[in-house]
């Protein structure tokens, strides 16, 4: 008939867990790169048409920031 499954021990804690911590980093990064700009334009002396080239595909993907 129906079997029962043993419990997971922890690890669904874990994924959930490891889920949230990646979810914080992404997010931190998505708002820090504004500041990565300035700080790409400021090194290495590019004018701001230039160095938008490597950012603007940030623009047009799923996530909305």
């Amino acid at each position: 008939m129906y079997e029962l499954e043993e419990p997971d021990k922890g690890r669904a804690w874990m994924v959930a867990f490891s889920a949230c911590i990646i979810n914080l980093i992404l997010s931190g990064l998505a708002r820090m790169i504004g500041y990565l700009y300035v700080a790409v334009i400021k090194t290495y002396g590019l004018h701001k048409t230039g160095s938008n080239v490597a950012i603007h595909p940030q623009k047009f993907n799923t996530r909305s920031l």
